[in-house]
């Protein structure tokens, strides 16, 4: 398939793909070397993974023609989700364990609103963080301190990928349960969710109630791997 520009939809996604594993592809030989040295900064390259996963809107992105759209749209879906799991909170008064668990998806869905909020107004200056801390970590000297200062990289970009690895697979386990918690438990969604006019009931829309649930598995999928790398760019800053 062709785009209007004459760009094969199929390169794009690759290059994406491949942008969002950079980080990891190294791991393996950085461990079994211990001369090798990453070439750039832990925040550097999950910087580059949220870039491939379209929402990291500074100026740079913003100015890229449709991706500040898709920006507002990604950030639309998120506030309806959001919307939506603090609504239906009002029908689990009755009952404190459904409840407490709305409470619970209430407070994770807020976290993940907050850190978008604040990469659409601050995202510049994470870069100004992200750049000065890359022009440090290309300060070397020679003598015999270079050799401590390339063991002190290689350690932190060992440590925080590795980690980094860690949580991606039991996000991955946790959003694999998520999704298919319809088909194991009672609950009708993935997420307890209400909207207006019963949308969300699959017995009065049943059609809606499954553009629903799919508009919620792709929430969970996005909106946790954006937030999986998000927390572990903050954490090696």
């Amino acid at each position: 398939m062709v785009e209007p520009s004459g760009e094969r939809v199929g390169f794009r996604l690759s290059k994406k793909w491949k942008r969002f594993v950079k980080p990891y592809a190294p791991f393996r030989r950085v461990y079994r070397t211990p001369s090798k040295c990453p070439e750039h900064t832990v925040p550097y390259l999950n910087r580059e993974q949220l870039i491939s996963t379209g929402y990291y809107p500074n100026s740079t992105q913003n100015s890229v023609p449709g991706q500040r759209s898709y920006h507002v749209f990604l950030l639309v879906k998120g506030t309806i989700l959001f919307s939506s799991i603090l609504y239906a909170a009002s029908e689990s008064l009755d009952d404190i364990v459904e409840l407490g668990r709305d409470l619970a998806f209430i407070i994770a869905s807020f976290f993940i609103y907050f850190k978008y909020i604040y990469f659409l107004l601050y995202a510049d200056n994470v870069d100004e963080v992200i750049d000065g801390l890359e022009e440090c970590y290309r300060w070397e000297r020679a003598g015999p301190a270079a050799a401590g200062v390339r063991s002190a990289k290689r350690l932190h970009y060992l440590i925080v990928i590795g980690m980094q690895i860690i949580w991606v697979v039991s996000m991955i386990i946790y959003i694999v349960l998520l999704i298919s918690t319809p088909f194991l438990t009672q609950q009708e969604l993935p997420f307890h969710a209400a909207h207006s006019f019963y949308l969300h009931d699959p017995l009065r829309h049943p059609r809606i109630h499954i553009l629903i649930y799919l508009s919620q598995s792709f929430d969970i999928l996005y909106y946790l791997t954006w937030l999986t790398v998000t927390e572990c760019m903050s954490v090696s800053i």
